[in-house]
């Protein structure tokens, strides 16, 4: 199955620069190496189509992650050359070396942002912080439906990491934004909290990527939550989106 049976030129408008990343108009611009993910949906059952991935230096390609077969798409000039990851039925649920280097990637380009985060807190940089929420909100719902697709619903992240649309903009300046950056400096123990958990979770993702996405034997259970990245990158979204512990939906 292709990945789209529709014009180049349709491909490079909706894939390749989604509309809800389009630059906005800001006094504070700087560029953002997060990993951009695009999530898309059956229109008819509902059911997760795919996660698309592609970055800002690299908007001539892109990889898909879906429940099933996933694909790398490489636009050239008029043509598009595709490859097909095949994944057998039995194994779909489990995370394939081309899944797990795809997330790998994610994962890098995370840490790269989250270090510009904790900077920023540090400095007190709040505009700097509400134009770096603009990339970091919709990431994080992108972020749980690809190990969602890599996993095919199994072992996933926490549902409260799953973000609802309606607690972002997709413009700025972002009232969103600007009441959630105002929400952690409110209290100067927040920042240190804050600041010192974004530590935490840069080191268990760093031990994520080494104890399950590159080792060989990710899929042995035996080797799965080894280390706490689910638990204290759940504690960082509750704190950033001001969830409560234990939240309805």
């Amino acid at each position: 199955m292709k990945f789209y049976d529709i014009c180049i030129f349709c491909l490079v408008i909706s894939l390749l620069i989604p509309l809800h990343l389009y630059p906005r108009e800001s006094s504070v611009q700087f560029s953002v190496p997060l990993a951009f993910l695009t999530i898309r949906f059956n229109e008819k059952s509902g059911i997760l189509d795919e996660v698309f991935i592609n970055y800002e230096k690299k908007q001539n390609e892109g990889w898909a992650i879906r429940g099933g077969d996933d694909e790398y798409i490489y636009f050239a000039q008029k043509k598009e050359i595709t490859h097909i990851y095949k994944e057998l039925p039995f194994f779909s649920a489990d995370v394939s070396d081309f899944e797990a280097s795809q997330i790998n990637k994610i994962c890098n380009s995370f840490i790269a942002t989250l270090h510009i985060m904790e900077k920023h807190l540090e400095t007190q940089k709040w505009e700097n912080l509400s134009y770096l929420d603009f990339y970091m909100a919709p990431f994080f719902r992108g972020f749980y439906y690809i190990i969602y697709a890599a996993r095919c619903g199994r072992n996933s992240l926490p549902a409260v990491t799953c973000i609802n649309e309606n607690r972002y903009d997709i413009s700025i300046p972002s009232m969103k934004s600007e009441q959630r950056v105002k929400s952690w400096y409110s209290n100067p123990e927040n920042i240190i909290k804050f600041r010192v958990i974004i530590k935490e979770l840069i080191f268990q993702i760093k031990l994520w990527q080494k104890e399950e996405l590159t080792n060989p034997d990710r899929n042995n259970p035996e080797n799965r939550y080894k280390n706490k990245f689910f638990k204290i990158y759940t504690l960082f979204i509750t704190i950033y989106f001001n969830i409560p512990e234990n939240p309805n939906s």
